[in-house]
């Protein structure tokens, strides 16, 4: 039998230890998830100057990874080449004002 200060310890701790394996859990089933799920790399060569603007939309947290700016692009270009260029310019504009009062909340999706 153990001394009663470690029951009472690990009864205490138990909770956490439970949370700790829960989390766990679930971080190893999305990370399964998000495997199945097929990208492609793709080589991209980008002027200097719009390498900085994208990495300057990263610094201020507009965007997690220059590669979700990207995606992004690349939906509103599909969006435009559609002929939906005002709904593409709505959604934009939807998307990026999101995205600022996330921000100025402090709070991300990402």
């Amino acid at each position: 039998m153990f001394p009663r200060w470690i029951r009472i310890l690990c009864w205490i701790l138990m909770p956490f230890f439970f949370l700790f394996y829960l989390i766990k859990v679930l971080y190893n089933r999305i990370t399964t998830f998000y495997r199945w799920v097929k990208r492609e790399v793709i080589p991209v060569s980008l002027p200097k100057g719009l390498v900085k603007e994208i990495d300057e939309l990263v610094k201020r947290k507009v965007f997690s990874s220059r590669s979700e700016a990207l995606r992004y692009g690349a939906r509103l270009v599909i969006l435009f080449e559609k002929g939906i260029h005002k709904l593409a310019e709505d959604y934009a504009y939807e998307m990026i004002k999101e995205r600022l009062e996330r921000r100025e909340k402090g709070v991300s999706r990402h």
